[in-house]
């Protein structure tokens, strides 16, 4: 399932038959009708929606409970320009309907079928609970960087982003205010500015995603959408562990950028190394008065003894960064851990105290289990390097040679059958 599949895909399957009139299918789900001329293409297209529903509804971790319905039409009407592709939602008799329109007639470049797919799901799932639109009133559309970020975060989530994009992004100056960013549309992109604007996409899906509850906080702010006001509070009121202002989010993305440019680096803190800097990280300094000028170190097992404190937001959210920051090193043994910590923050900052105590004193223990387990394995190894055998006794190469055999693949044929349904396969994986 690739969200990125060219519609030429589909345009090679299509055949016009003007005297027939469009047949339909309706998707296992029921949310999708396809209008399709062609068997074969509507068929198809009918898996793909249902495929793409599924895998979008898997990273926002949400059940199928979609309201709405889908239209999805394939066609190929030659005549006036107009676009190749729209998503549009009007009312219907049963409610509110989206229309997802694809013309094969029209410049299909850089159409991809499962990211129209993937921005009419978007406006379902905001809509849901608005009900009926007055009269004349525009709806809010998805926005552009979610779309073509969920599009890339599905394409990509089981090889891994290339880390290499986002180090080409820091290393060039390239990376735009984040601002910037979330002004910006991709129509009209050339091939270079449209990579940097995926890139870019993908990075804060996959940030946000990351983040404590993070899919869940994903999902609250798509329903969120119909409020309005920009793209920037929209995200700040979604994830209020970002901060408060513009600069906490500028902050926080180029954070998260740094941390995806060293996301292939095998090689980052030892479990000793991420406690210290964990240890420190969790200390707040604030003042004792309302002049600030004399500081107080607190630990965050102290937090009833500065929750009255007034500057005791400004520490947290500085403490914030500070996990941020470690996140992108830590010993992935920790990260867990510094997601945790990153919560009981953030229900500090809301005032909610109930259950800190006993969170903080699990993440206590989990900690102390870390560095118990690590030194006895690192006493395992001392002992086995200077007992382990030095020379190799190949008992075992014949059992090896007769596993590899088994394992490799069959040779595939090559008549030109088995090349057509193997390049078909290539296509729609």
């Amino acid at each position: 399932m690739n969200p990125r599949f060219s519609i030429f895909a589909w345009a090679a399957l299509f055949v016009s038959s003007a005297a027939a009139l469009p047949d339909q299918s309706v998707s296992s789900s029921r949310q999708f009708t396809v209008v399709c001329e062609q068997r074969d293409a509507r068929i198809r297209t009918t898996t793909y929606c249902e495929e793409i529903k599924s895998a979008f509804l898997n990273v926002l971790g949400m059940e199928d409970l979609w309201k709405f319905p889908i239209v999805v039409s394939i066609r190929n009407s030659p005549g006036p320009v107009r676009p190749a592709a729209s998503v549009r939602m009007f009312e219907a008799d049963v409610g509110l309907k989206i229309d997802v329109d694809i013309n094969l007639a029209g410049d299909l470049s850089g159409v991809h079928l499962g990211q129209e797919l993937l921005r009419a799901l978007i406006l379902e799932m905001a809509y849901r609970e608005h009900g009926a639109m007055r009269q004349g009133a525009e709806y809010a559309d998805a926005p552009s960087w979610l779309v073509e970020g969920m599009a890339r975060y599905l394409e990509t989530r089981d090889s891994g982003a290339d880390a290499s994009v986002y180090r080409s992004l820091i290393e060039s100056n390239r990376l735009p205010s984040f601002a910037d960013f979330l002004a910006e549309t991709p129509a009209g992109m050339d091939s270079t500015s449209l990579d940097l604007y995926d890139a870019c996409a993908l990075s804060l899906v996959q940030l946000l995603i990351d983040l404590p509850d993070g899919r869940v906080r994903l999902a609250s702010y798509i329903r969120a959408l119909p409020a309005g006001g920009d793209a920037a509070s929209g995200l700040i009121r979604g994830f209020p562990m970002l901060g408060s202002s513009t600069d906490g989010l500028e902050k926080w993305w180029t954070l998260g950028i740094a941390r995806l440019s060293a996301s292939d680096r095998y090689e980052g803190l030892s479990a000793e190394e991420t406690e210290q800097r964990l240890a420190t990280a969790l200390v707040l300094k604030m003042g004792n008065t309302g002049n600030g000028v004399d500081t107080k170190d607190f630990r965050l097992e102290d937090f009833k003894a500065f929750m009255k404190n007034p500057r005791r937001r400004s520490a947290i959210f500085q403490m914030n960064e500070k996990l941020v920051r470690l996140s992108t090193q830590a010993n992935a043994l920790f990260r867990p851990v510094i997601a945790e910590y990153q919560q009981v923050a953030l229900d500090l900052l809301r005032g909610k105290t109930k259950d800190v105590p006993g969170r903080l004193e699990a993440l206590s223990t989990y900690r102390e289990m870390i560095a118990t387990r690590m030194t006895e394995i690192g006493d395992y190894l001392n002992w086995f390097e200077a007992t382990q055998m030095h020379t190799s006794s190949n008992s075992f190469d014949g059992y090896v040679k007769t596993a590899n055999e088994l394992s490799a693949p069959p040779a595939g044929r090559d008549d030109a059958i088995s090349r057509y349904m193997a390049a078909l396969q290539a296509q729609t994986e």
